[in-house]
Order: C-alpha cells, then sequence, then structure tokens
C-alpha cells in the first residue's frame, strides 16, 4: 500500500475544503476516519494505514474542512466496531451535512480487511448510502480495492 504523505493528506483536505467552500454549502462538515495495520491471517502488518488515517484527521482539522469534535478516528477496529460508527454517524448526520469517509487498510475484491475479518463493499456501499447527508465523499486507500 502506497503511504500517505503529508502532501497527499494536504491535498485531500484543500479537495474537501473547495468542495465545502462552494457558497450553497449548508450544515456542518462530519469526517470519520478508519485506519487499520492488521489485515486477514497471512497478511504482513500495513506500516501506514493508522498513520495515514491520523495524519488525514489532522490535515481536514488544521485545514478548517471539519472540526475536531466532527472527525470521528477509529483505528485498529474491527468490521462490528466500523458498523458501530457508521450508527454514530448516522444519529449526528442531519441532511444539509457533508461527511467526508477515509479508509486505510489491506483490501481485496472482497472488501476491508479489517483485524481478521472481511467488510464487503456491498456493505461499505450499503453503511454509505444510510448516511443521512446532502453530500458524502468517501476515499478508500487499500491494496486491490
Amino acid at each position: 500500500m502506497k503511504r500517505v504523505g503529508p502532501s497527499s493528506a494536504f491535498l485531500i483536505a484543500l479537495l474537501v475544503g473547495v468542495c465545502l467552500g462552494a457558497p450553497a454549502r449548508a450544515g456542518e462538515a462530519l469526517a470519520l476516519i478508519v485506519g487499520n495495520d492488521e489485515g486477514l491471517a497471512g497478511e504482513a502488518e500495513l506500516q501506514y494505514a493508522e498513520r495515514d488515517a491520523r495524519k488525514v484527521k489532522r490535515a481536514l482539522v488544521e485545514a478548517g474542512s471539519v472540526s475536531k469534535g466532527n472527525a470521528a478516528l477509529v483505528l485498529g477496529a474491527s468490521a462490528g466496531r466500523i458498523r458501530s460508527a457508521f450508527d454514530a454517524l448516522r444519529k449526528t448526520s442531519r441532511p444539509d451535512d457533508t461527511v467526508i469517509l477515509f479508509f486505510s487498510s489491506h483490501g481485496s475484491s472482497r472488501g476491508l480487511h479489517l483485524s481478521g475479518e472481511v467488510f464487503g463493499w456491498q456493505q461499505l456501499r450499503s453503511e454509505i448510502e444510510s448516511v443521512n447527508a446532502r453530500v458524502v465523499v468517501a476515499f478508500v486507500d487499500a491494496c486491490q480495492s
């Protein structure tokens, strides 16, 4: 997996900031940022997924794209913990909000590999589509994704 460097994290924050800065923007910006270095059994532990997630959160907050209190960082979590994070996001998001999602982990054609489990692409898509927001932007940094 390619590492997200400071320029990549800044580029993501800048892109989101430009989108959020549009005159029609209403509501708040919320973010769910996930990083997991541990994939399935037999996969080498990643060196940068969790670190990249921290950098993306920091870049979004420092660029003013998302307030610190609206940026949830989930590290080393199972698929069940990710579902819980989406549940919390659904409870706080409103129809006029913008939601930024970032996932960094092992992955394959089956889905994200999270702490010994596969979080399937269709399941991820269903979770994303269930978020009550005006705009949802998702970034996925995973091998073979």
